[in-house]
């Protein structure tokens, strides 16, 4: 306390030494400014970046999905002209009203669809025939027809062939259409013969349809049909060809209709044209005029492209993103990231800054506070009295602290316990939905083996025909198959996949049996009465519950004759099946046989359950469905399940009965009413 005089009057003192050295720590502090301000900016080139990135990923995503969406409408498209022509390779002679029935569902369902057709290969010297066949058919004006270069429909020209138009739906807005020889028009009549000569189906470049009132375009898919000559079992006669008359931009329309509109310009291009006629539709239909442009569209930084091949034709679909969408793809992210950078920053210097300030005020604070050292010093012992009477009044609240923390953790836990029944009821539901997709799916793929084995003996008779032919490349492909079949160990997991479905599926099973369990706990499979089939609904279901405990002392007989359906709580007649089906094991001491047989008996349905073992003491038999009754040993039954059996059977309004003799077994009869039945 002394030296404080002295401390102060000094020139030497610390004090005088940071006066004489201030523009340091301010160096220092212009520093760290610097540093932040570039890491702010970093920091908002780099949140840019990645906002572009997630965009980009987002777009490419969404695209693919439209491309995939796209090329499945097409292919749904192409397979109704497919139907077509299956229809006329299946039947000899078709008329009119069958053709107009069998293609009437694809137009409903369809809005894409132009026009479907029948094109016959009619020859010069069968032509009168056809043009009277027909008139008669309900069209009095019939003939074969062509287009002169001024728009008119003439008599076609005398022509080896011919390709009419016979057949078309709908007929309405297309009748001049009707009779029209498509080989009189050059590019109609170059993928006709294309088709022809592949025998596979063949799709036209870009069409103007004239029945069109907007600007799409469209384009026509031939498909031959052939049929086995008259003069040779062994070659193929060209019939005629099916004919499909699609709306491109319906097409590329209606496979995005259902999506959410993200903005996502798509446009459709053919490759297989030229330059000039490769443009086919864009989406949304009110597109730029680049949309029409395919090297400006695969120009631009986000798009995403990609070919696919359609009846013979390669085309090209390319996604752009509008600005709409880049709009909505930014965010104030990177501009926020910028903002609470630079303000940390300078939150950061002026909080230096601020010390610094404080730190020369600090040093004149501890002047002052040796003076006030001694005060304090005769404050302190004051206090260390008062906390001396704090500590013995803590010690008070900290017995008062425990007893009341112990009566607290007597109320969670009784309030734990009054919450077990509602947490058993969920646990069960959140098992039990996943559990039924498990189960569901696993029968579905049990079922997709059985095909896919099927697949693979269709495959190995090809191999015996393939065996047959002199073609040393097939034959190199058929020994490659062969190789990829040992590689892949295809004899081992055909076989393998019944035992890991069955292992799966009683696994499931073993799941369910735990929700079961979980449902009787919490009571939640109280519910209303349903109409259901006994057999189906109860029985079946209660062996499948407990035959892993019967299958390996017991073998079981069933007789489950029809039965009409009956209104009940199926769960709890489970539960009486189950419980008598338990009983009857328990009974069984080594090996023996369970019977169960179910049958109608007038106005009642009876369902019996025997066994051939110990059997029950007569003595035992009037307080067999006593609660709390029980012949098993300690630990192994409470006493309590055919006592509730009785219970539910009488809910129902029927009662159950037993019979037994030692040595020779007991058995079970169940009479349900049949009143109760809706």
């Amino acid at each position: 306390m002394q030296n404080a005089p002295y401390i102060d009057a000094g020139k030497a003192t610390p004090s005088s030494i940071a006066e004489g050295s201030t523009h340091w720590p301010y160096l220092g502090l212009s520093i760290i400014c610097t540093i932040g301000l570039v890491i702010s900016l970093q920091l908002f080139l780099t949140a840019q970046q990645y906002e572009h990135t997630r965009t980009n990923s987002q777009f490419l995503e969404a695209a693919k999905d439209r491309v995939t969406l796209l090329q499945q409408e097409i292919d749904a498209s192409l397979y109704e002209v497919k139907s077509l022509g299956a229809f006329y390779r299946a039947s000899d002679d078709i008329n009119r009203r069958q053709f107009r029935a069998f293609v009437q569902p694809f137009l409903d369902h369809n809005p894409a669809i132009q026009a479907l057709e029948w094109i016959p290969l009619i020859t010069d010297a069968s032509r009168q025939q056809h043009e009277l066949d027909g008139r008669q058919s309900g069209m009095p004006q019939y003939q074969i027809t062509q287009r002169q270069a001024q728009g008119a429909m003439v008599r076609a020209h005398v022509r080896a062939e011919y390709f009419p138009v016979f057949y078309l739906e709908p007929l309405a807005g297309n009748e001049t259409a009707v009779g029209f020889d498509l080989a009189s028009s050059a590019t109609r009549l170059i993928t006709l013969q294309q088709a022809r000569q592949s025998g596979e189906m063949m799709a036209t470049a870009r069409i103007t349809l004239v029945q069109e009132v907007g600007k799409q375009q469209g384009f026509l898919v031939f498909l031959p049909v052939f049929q086995a000559a008259q003069d040779t079992a062994s070659s193929l006669q060209l019939r005629g060809f099916a004919l499909g008359v699609f709306r491109i931009g319906d097409i590329l329309t209606e496979s995005v209709s259902y999506l959410d509109p993200l903005g996502i310009n798509i446009s459709l291009f053919d490759d297989s044209a030229p330059p000039e006629q490769r443009f086919l539709a864009h989406y949304p239909p009110q597109g730029s005029a680049h949309s029409e442009d395919s090297h400006w569209l695969s120009q631009q930084p986000m798009h995403y492209s990609e070919s696919f091949t359609v009846a013979g034709r390669q085309w090209r679909v390319i996604s752009t993103p509008s600005q709409e969408y880049l709009a909505n793809g930014r965010s104030l992210g990177p501009w926020l990231a910028l903002s609470i950078s630079l303000l940390l920053t300078f939150s950061l210097s002026g909080y230096l800054y601020l010390n610094l300030q404080r730190v020369r005020q600090g040093q004149a604070y501890t002047r002052r506070l040796l003076h006030s050292k001694e005060s304090l010093q005769q404050e302190v012992q004051v206090r260390l009295l008062a906390e001396q009477e704090l500590r013995n009044s803590n010690g008070e609240l900290k017995s008062a602290h425990v007893q009341l923390k112990s009566q607290q953790q007597q109320l969670v836990h009784a309030e734990k316990l009054a919450s077990v029944g509602q947490l058993a009821a969920g646990v069960a539901h959140e098992i039990n939905n996943p559990t039924g997709f498990v189960m569901g799916n696993l029968e579905i793929l049990r079922d997709y083996k059985h095909s896919i084995q099927e697949i693979f003996k269709a495959y190995a008779h090809m191999e015996q025909h393939i065996l047959a032919s002199t073609d040393p490349i097939i034959k190199q492909a058929l020994l490659r198959v062969d190789e990829v079949k040992a590689e892949q160990d295809l004899a081992y997991i055909l076989p393998d996949m019944d035992d890991l479905l069955k292992d799966s599926i009683d696994g499931t099973l073993r799941i369910q049996k735990i929700v079961q369990d979980l449902k009787s706990f919490s009571r939640v499979d109280d519910s209303d009465k349903k109409s259901v089939d006994l057999n189906e609904d109860v029985i079946e279901t209660a062996l499948r519950l407990v035959w892993n405990e019967l299958k390996y002392k017991c073998s079981l007989h069933k007789e489950l004759k029809p039965l009409p359906a009956f209104e009940c709580f199926p769960g709890e007649l489970s539960q009486v099946i189950m419980n008598l089906l338990t009983n009857a094991s328990d009974a069984i001491d080594d090996r023996g046989e369970i019977s169960i047989v179910s049958e109608r008996l007038d106005t009642h349905i009876c369902i019996k359950v025997c066994d051939d073992g110990c059997g029950i003491d007569e003595a035992h038999l009037l307080k067999l469905f006593d609660p709390f009754f029980t012949t098993k040993g300690i630990g192994k039954g409470t006493g309590l399940g055919l006592s509730i059996s009785q219970g539910i059977i009488k809910k129902h309004g029927g009662n159950l009965t037993v019979s037994s003799q030692l040595e020779e077994g007991t058995c079970f009869t169940i009479m349900l009413p049949l009143s109760d039945t809706r």
